[in-house]
């Protein structure tokens, strides 16, 4: 079974994916070794670990390269809910923060 995720390009694009639900893939996506870091509640965020390696995120300054957000906590991972993809894209398009929620 293939969970759906968002990945948020370096170069300012987002691409809708469908992976298994393994750290492997999301190591594949992003083309090197991952860290995962905090920003939402019900939304897990995997960055490069060597960051200076890749160019800048033009939608996150001082994130450098490509993003994926996939659903789930700790070490389960689920895919997004249509809702979750579409707030996502607003926040990391300058849409309308106070709308943006990020719950199911």
């Amino acid at each position: 079974m293939k969970i759906n995720v968002l990945k948020v390009c370096a170069d300012g694009e987002f691409e809708e994916l469908l992976i298994e639900p393994s750290i492997v893939d999301v190591r594949r996506e992003l083309g090197a070794a991952i860290d995962n870091i905090k920003l939402f509640t019900d939304v897990q965020s995997f960055i490069c670990r060597l960051p200076y390696e890749c160019r800048e995120n033009v939608l996150m300054p001082g994130v450098y390269g490509d993003v994926i957000f996939i659903g789930g906590r700790g070490s389960y991972l689920a895919g997004l809910s249509p809702r979750q993809m579409s707030n996502l894209k607003k926040i990391f398009s300058g849409g309308n923060y106070g709308e943006a929620r990020l719950q199911n």
